[in-house]
């Protein structure tokens, strides 16, 4: 069966976050990619001209973030999951504590799964005292847990 997803990517580089998310689907399990590309009008170049020229190079990560999926039994689903029983929706957790918990997902996928799934706002993040970051999982990824269920990962 062909499932379909669907990603809007705005904001201030939407091909360089697109090119991210790309390379962060597994190629021997995509069968076609759709691109669409919406131009920005002559006016809009302009008024952003000058909004750079009057508040200066001010770009946040934060901006780059986008409302992406997950594909169902998969490591980012199974750490999503993980998060959600540790903390819920409310409490912030540390990343080493998922790392400790998750189960079915390599070592090396726990740290890059957090962090694409803080991309997607799939999950918020925020420093914990030791500069490390602490995660939760966001309104939108509580949604995203009820559609797709439990994982089903083996390890």
């Amino acid at each position: 069966m062909r499932q379909k997803e669907v990603i809007e990517i705005s904001g201030t580089n939407p091909i360089k976050n697109a090119s991210h998310l790309l390379k962060g689907y597994d190629s021997e399990n995509v069968e076609a990619i759709e691109i669409k590309i919406h131009k920005k009008s002559n006016s809009q170049k302009e008024d952003k001209q000058k909004n750079e020229v009057n508040m200066g190079d001010k770009s946040d990560k934060k901006k780059n973030r986008v409302k992406g999926s997950i594909r169902p039994n998969t490591s980012h689903h199974a750490v999503l999951q993980t998060l959600q029983s540790i903390g819920g929706p409310d409490e912030y957790v540390p990343g080493k504590k998922v790392l400790n918990t998750v189960t079915g997902v390599s070592e090396s996928s726990v740290f890059p799964a957090l962090t694409q799934l803080w991309e997607r706002k799939l999950a918020e993040r925020e420093r914990d005292g030791n500069g490390s970051y602490a995660y939760r999982v966001s309104e939108y990824g509580e949604k995203k847990l009820e559609e797709l269920g439990e994982p089903n990962i083996n390890e």
